[in-house]
This record gives structure tokens, sequence and C-alpha cells, in this order.
């Protein structure tokens, strides 16, 4: 059984290391890494170069920047593993991640997605333990979907590639909050999702200039863009049901970021992507624009509070 891990790069020289070492020195060896390079301006090809010359498993692909989505669909494309990874160029994975998955799937046949618990790294002493809340096992996709804490990130997750080549699904090029227009989809259309609740993966919390470390209008938008996405993904194929409904509904209304923007930014990024169609045509069209100002002022609230209390401490 062959894992390929893609990693894509971008002006990360200072963490590199660190992320490849993770993945060379794993106690399962049939591996293959592919290193994009997303155009980086730093010293990052040097180090990605230098890594393809140390190990035989290492495969190096430099391309003009696109933006991560871009450098993990050629990623993508090269990839011949049985089962694909993705680790952030900033993170790295436990030395045993790969070789647990491998047991697992040995223990519990073939699944279409294997999805794994991460740690939040904010210092050597300061880490969250990030669970799908779940208990192991094999589920179908959308009860997995439904029943568990499901976690949008790519990285979280191993995939079968026969799977990924039967749906077609890639990543959604120049848009961020990429990881919910391919995570959502897949988990749902899965016959089989394993679970393994321990975590694998060190997710970098540290990073100042991490592109998702404040939010703007961009980040509004296209987070309504790939929820948009989805809900017409499953609407092409006669999927919609009362937990996709309440999916799309939720994010809306409860986005992440909504305490932590203003409504003006909201309803500006909700109308160019057009949602109140979709309220619409989920019957809840009519106090839609209402709901989201109630919600969003009660978000706005938690936030504000949750900013006192940590000052007062």
């Amino acid at each position: 059984m062959k894992f390929s891990i893609i990693v894509p790069i971008y002006n990360i020289s200072s963490y590199i290391d660190q992320c490849v070492e993770s993945i060379i020195n794993q106690t399962y060896k049939n591996i293959e890494i592919i290193l994009v390079n997303d155009g980086s301006t730093d010293n990052s090809l040097d180090k990605v170069k230098s890594w393809e010359k140390k190990d035989c498993r290492v495969i190096a692909i430099d391309k003009p920047n696109g933006g991560l989505s871009d450098a993990r669909n050629a990623g993508l494309k090269i990839a011949s593993g049985d089962y694909i990874c993705f680790v952030d160029g900033d993170d790295w994975i436990d030395e045993t991640s790969i070789m647990i998955c491998k047991n697992f799937i040995e223990n519990n046949g073939l699944v279409d997605l294997l999805c794994f618990d991460y740690w939040c790294y904010y210092s050597p002493i300061f880490l969250k333990h990030i669970s799908y809340g779940h208990v192991n096992g094999v589920f179908k996709g959308i009860e997995f979907f439904n029943n568990s804490r499901f976690k949008l990130t790519a990285w979280s997750k191993i995939y079968r590639k026969d799977y990924l080549d039967k749906i077609g699904l890639l990543f959604l090029k120049g848009r961020l909050h990429e990881d919910i227009s391919y995570t959502i989809p897949l988990c749902n259309l899965a016959e089989n999702i394993g679970y393994i609740d321990k975590p694998l993966y060190y997710y970098r919390q540290n990073r100042k200039d991490s592109i998702m470390s404040k939010v703007t209008y961009r980040n509004v938008l296209d987070f309504s863009h790939a929820i948009c996405f989805n809900y017409y993904f499953f609407k092409e194929r006669n999927m919609i049901n009362p937990i996709i409904t309440s999916w799309v509904m939720k994010c809306f209304y409860k986005a992440c970021f909504t305490g932590q923007t203003d409504f003006k930014t909201l309803k500006r990024a909700f109308t160019e992507n057009n949602v109140i169609r979709i309220a619409e045509e989920l019957g809840d069209g009519k106090w839609f624009w209402t709901k989201l100002f109630f919600y969003h002022s009660y978000m706005k609230a938690r936030t504000y509070l949750g900013v006192v209390k940590r000052l007062v401490k």
C-alpha cells in the first residue's frame, strides 16, 4: 500500500525542514513526497530541491504562483499512491501517522476517506486537541457527516485515489476556504469513511503572516462562495436533504468569522454570491436578512465578551 503526501509550499522557508523531516521519518516507508513550490520568492525552492537530492522518495514541482488550491491540484495530477494526504508546508505530522492509517485500512477494509484528530500547536507547552467527537470505526459518509463534529480541513484526512479519480473533484483555484468545497462533497458521497480518534497532525497556530490570521472581505466572499458551490453540487445530484439544508443555512447564519466582521461586509459578500436565491429555494428567504442581522449581532457580542474576558485574565 503506497501513500502520496502532497505538500504545497509558498514563502515558508523557515518551516519547511520541520515539515519534510516529519514525513521523511515516517515509520511506514512506502510513501512518495510531492513538494510543490508555488512560485516562492524566498529560498523555499532551494530547500525543496535540497530535499529532493537527499531522498529518492521526494518529487519536487516548481510552478508559477497560483495559490494553495492550484498547488494541491498540481500534486494530485502526478500522485501515484493508493492513498493521498495533504500536509501544509508550515505544519507537520506525527512520525507514526501513516503507519497508523495503513494499519487501520488493513484491519477495517478499504475506505474512501480516513479522518483523524489533530493538534492545534501554539507552543511546545500549549497544544489543543481537536476531535471529530466520534468513536473509532467505519461509517457511511452522510451518517458520519451528520453525527460527528466533521472538520472541513483537507489535511486531517487521507483519501483513496480511486475514489478521488471517480468523483473528479479538484480544489477551486484562486479561492480561500478551498477545503470546504472539497471535503464536504467527498464526505457526503463516500460509501465508507474511517475515523481514528487520535491526533496525528500538528496544525501551526503561531505563524503571524498566515493567510488566515485576519478576516477580510475576501474571507467572507470566498467562504460564502464555497457554501454556494456545495449547495449546487448537491442539488445537481439530487442530494438535497434535511441534513444538507440545515448545514447550508447554519453556515450562512453562523459563519466562523461572523463576530469578527461587520454586517455591511456580510451582506455585500452574500449579495455578490446571490445567497438569497439559495435561502429562498430552501424555504428561508422571507426573513433571511433579518435573521442574518440578529445572528451577526449575537456572534459579535460573543466575540466582544470573549476579548474582554481574556483582557481581564
